[in-house]
Parts: structure tokens; C-alpha cells; sequence
């Protein structure tokens, strides 16, 4: 199952928190984050930081992996 987004469905993560996940997937820093979506740099530095932790992963790398529709196929 995925989100209309075409991400599966990321749990306990904010609506801001899915808002800005598909950034982060596509490797896009803070800064250009806060440009985007009209919120400071640290803002987007402690989505990023609450993003990972909800996720279990230490690295946008394995956020990218984890929220992968391919890898959901597989297993």
C-alpha cells in the first residue's frame, strides 16, 4: 500500500514531517527545505532530525532506502 504521495504510509510522522520527506528522499539540504517551504533553516534542520528518529535510521540514505515502493515489493 502506498500514499497518494507514493510513499508508504510513514506512521507516527506529522503532516509537516510527510510534507517535507520527500525532500529529504530526494536529497535536498535544510536550507533549500526552508526556502521552499517558508520556514527557518533550523526548523527544517530538527524535521530532518525528528524525520530520522521517528523512521529508526541515522542517515537520509537509509530514510531513502526505507521508504522505497521497490524495497516494499520485495518483501
Amino acid at each position: 500500500m502506498t500514499c497518494p504521495d507514493g510513499y508508504p504510509p510513514q506512521g507516527n510522522l506529522t503532516r509537516r514531517e510527510r510534507d517535507i520527506l520527500p525532500y529529504l528522499v530526494s536529497g535536498k539540504s535544510n536550507k533549500y527545505i526552508s526556502i521552499e517551504l517558508s520556514i527557518s533553516s533550523r526548523t527544517a534542520e530538527a524535521h530532518r532530525a525528528n524525520i530520522l528518529r521517528k523512521m529508526g535510521v541515522r542517515s537520509t540514505m537509509e530514510l531513502a532506502c526505507r521508504v522505497c515502493p521497490h524495497r516494499r515489493a520485495r518483501e
